[in-house]
């Protein structure tokens, strides 16, 4: 910029003399380079205080993307499962039935469980009833004193399921056949609500 000033006037000096014009001719430079000095200055500041709030806008954004990747990849740490499982009671040694299975590897409890989606020999049941008694397996509990814990509820929302439990749930008046999907949504400990399936695709905040 400095060159930019001093070529100009070095030029409009020349000029100056060559049209007879006296000292004077500086004041009006100097007024108009100061004018324009100052025009430069507050575009180039107002240039930096815009890159400076997209670079901060982005770096936020980024943060958040980033935190909300954290949140999804834990929350997906809830694994859901169909297939044959051991009935809370049973009739005899290794009896089955088909269920489905919820599997807390958090570190934080779940709660108000709810299977919003189960399909079943390809047809989709709305009206899905669930066995009115559930059994929560602890794999945390002794070998010998009840590793099968007689937890039973009546009421499945109500439930909370620990870190490292295993929760079996079984359909009432349905074919003893593994379903082909299952969703389950849940609540974590902040208060989020979300939705993770048999598939093991990437768990979705709902709600």
């Amino acid at each position: 910029m400095v060159l930019v000033v001093v070529v100009a006037l070095a030029a409009g000096t020349k000029l100056a003399k060559d049209h007879g014009q006296g000292a004077d001719w500086y004041t009006g430079v100097g007024q108009w380079v100061g004018g324009l000095g100052s025009l430069i200055a507050a575009g180039i500041a107002l240039w930096i205080a815009t890159s400076d709030r997209r670079r901060a806008d982005r770096l936020r954004s980024e943060e958040q993307e980033r935190q909300a990747a954290d949140l999804a990849r834990e929350a997906g740490l809830v694994m859901i499962d169909a297939r044959r499982l051991a009935s809370v009671v049973r009739i005899a040694p290794g009896d089955s039935k088909a269920g489905v299975s919820v599997r807390n590897r958090r570190r934080s409890r779940l709660f108000d469980i709810e299977i919003v989606r189960f399909v079943q020999q390809g047809e989709e049941v709305a009206d899905l009833e669930l066995q009115r008694q559930f059994g929560v397996f602890d794999p945390a509990a002794n070998e010998g004193k009840n590793r099968t814990r007689s937890d039973l509820i009546d009421l499945l929302p109500v439930l909370v399921l620990n870190s490292d439990q295993v929760l079996t749930l079984f359909p009432k008046n349905r074919p003893d056949v593994p379903a082909d999907y299952v969703a389950v949504r849940y609540t974590d400990e902040s208060g989020m609500r979300w939705e993770v399936d048999t598939d093991g695709s990437p768990a979705r905040k709902v709600g």
